[in-house]
């Protein structure tokens, strides 16, 4: 599979769950404990480079375990796992040998830039706190993007 198509694969799957993922997003919002101090939305890829993708929500403020504890339930906005017919949801699976592109970092750039796109047309309006896109494991090279703060 060739990087282009690969990135339009994976965009048609995000653009599937969109009212999905942006849903979730807000629940998280609305569930916000009032000691949290910002808001992550971090993108992880697996390190092997297969296609694996997983969204989460996870607050910053004192005791983070008893914070994220609070939004928990809300938490994953996107995840992938291995069905019997492959993933699920249906993003491309690759062979990480098989392909002349860097896999966990273009799948952690494009839905990064899909993630701003489309949070950025939720309601924000309502958390007074930051909120950032971001892969904490250090996947990509769009870096960090600030959605509100």
């Amino acid at each position: 599979m060739e990087k282009d198509e690969y990135i339009s694969e994976v965009l048609k799957v995000l653009d599937s769950h969109s009212a999905e993922i942006k849903g979730k997003f807000e629940d998280a919002l609305d569930s916000l404990p009032p000691k949290a101090v910002a808001v992550e939305v971090n993108v992880f890829s697996d390190q092997d480079g297969e296609g694996f993708l997983t969204i989460r929500v996870s607050l910053d403020g004192p005791d983070l375990y008893v914070l994220n504890k609070k939004i928990e339930e809300k938490a994953c906005l996107f995840d992938t796992v291995m069905g019997s017919d492959g993933f699920e949801p249906p993003l491309p699976m690759l062979d990480p040998f098989d392909i002349e592109f860097d896999s966990p970092d273009i799948l952690v750039d494009t839905a990064t830039r899909w993630l701003h796109k489309e949070l950025s047309q939720t309601n924000l309006s309502k958390v007074n706190l930051p909120i950032t896109i971001l892969n904490p494991e250090g996947y990509g090279t769009v870096g960090a993007i600030k959605l509100n703060g």
